[in-house]
């Protein structure tokens, strides 16, 4: 630690200062100039981001601090050894060993009794380009371990005068050939293919919000029309699964047997799984308890003839709408309500109610009105009670 000094720690500060203000201004959406570049020309890796939970990215400069310090303390070790062994130096290939023997007997375990994650299942062994042999794992397990090992062993007989660049060298070439592989094998569909670039360019238009929903759990795809209402484990979305588990099961959402077939179909009218796929609704109220009573009040609020709503933008960020109505009445938008979402009503703040306690809600006076929903995500993270 005291050979960074304080003049290093600082530039590493600053260094992830600058990168978290980077990431956060790309966060800003249709507000951010580089969002848009990205959004519209294919970037690598910030054009990889088609989910946001990606953006864990931020923790690479924590990483690559720790990544800096294992080094300066295994140019430590390997100096040493040029020298002669130490007590460190034995511990310290004897913890090594260890560990890689023990993680080559667990990978060779779950290769051989077939244990994976789903995660591997759906996407590395379904969708890749070129199947990923589960072998490339403790292929390089073996490398990495004998590459540290050799350097410590070996010490003493390097002539090199620039042997630390040595090392170097050596991490980065393991750490290039094990990423290089996933990397450009685990997509079955590149970002400049056409079809890609066709669903990117069907979400920024209005066509996407009229597509019919699905129920069965898949990756939130900003780019793809058919977005889909399931759960995904570890994703959040508590107060909407509390809802939905009441009607559709966690992994299919197939329809619970339990449950009334007229509830089934009105919530799936209400997610906009059926044919229409609407999302919006008007309603005299929003303190129903099941679907089947507030799509009732929905039909009843069409047959009047005169409520409309009309969708003129949508981003993904920004919904604004033209809505008329013979009589005040609630706009609901079934989309997960969150403390950063806002609305207005011909340019005035209104508050967001929360229908079945997880979608938005909002009260719009009686005649034609301009309604607008804007996602803007603060600095801190927001605490829904």
């Amino acid at each position: 630690m005291r050979s960074f000094g304080f003049v290093r720690h600082r530039g590493i500060a600053l260094g992830i200062v600058g990168w978290l203000s980077l990431v956060t201004y790309f966060t800003w959406g249709a507000d951010s100039a580089l969002f848009r570049f990205v959004w519209h020309h294919h970037v690598p890796v910030l054009d990889q981001m088609r989910v946001w939970p990606r953006l864990n990215i931020v923790l690479v400069p924590a990483i690559a601090c720790l990544f800096a310090l294992a080094f300066s303390f295994f140019v430590s070790v390997v100096r040493s050894a040029r020298e002669r062994w130490t007590r460190e130096t034995i511990v310290f290939i004897a913890i090594c060993a260890t560990l890689a023997v023990l993680v080559l007997a667990i990978q060779i375990f779950m290769r051989w009794n077939d244990i994976t994650d789903g995660y591997w299942d759906h996407w590395f062994e379904v969708f890749v380009v070129y199947r990923l042999p589960r072998t490339f794992f403790p292929v390089m397990t073996v490398l990495a371990a004998t590459g540290v090992l050799v350097a410590v062993l070996l010490a003493r007989r390097w002539r090199l005068s620039n042997w630390p660049k040595a090392l170097a060298a050596m991490i980065w070439t393991l750490s290039i050939f094990d990423l290089f592989y996933i990397s450009n094998t685990q997509w079955a569909i590149w970002p400049t293919d056409v079809g890609v670039r066709r669903e990117r360019d069907a979400f920024a238009s209005l066509v996407s919000f009229a597509e019919p929903r699905g129920l069965e759990g898949s990756l939130a795809n900003p780019f793809a029309r058919h977005h889909s209402t399931g759960l995904l484990e570890g994703w959040g979305f508590i107060r909407h699964a509390q809802f939905y588990l009441q009607y559709f099961d966690a992994d299919y959402g197939f329809a619970r047997r339990d449950i009334p077939q007229d509830q089934v179909t009105a919530a799936r009218r209400f997610f906009g799984v059926d044919q229409s796929g609407k999302r919006l609704f008007l309603t005299s109220r929003i303190d129903y308890t099941t679907p089947v009573d507030f799509m009732a009040d929905v039909d009843a609020s069409v047959a009047s003839g005169d409520a409309t709503i009309e969708i003129a933008f949508f981003d993904g960020d920004t919904l604004r709408l033209n809505v008329g109505n013979p009589r005040a009445a609630w706009l609901s938008y079934i989309d997960n309500w969150d403390a950063n979402w806002t609305a207005t009503v011909d340019g005035r703040d209104v508050v967001i109610e929360r229908l079945f306690g997880s979608y938005k809600s909002i009260r719009v006076p009686r005649g034609r009105s301009t309604v607008v929903f804007s996602y803007r995500p603060g600095l801190l993270p927001s605490v829904a009670k």
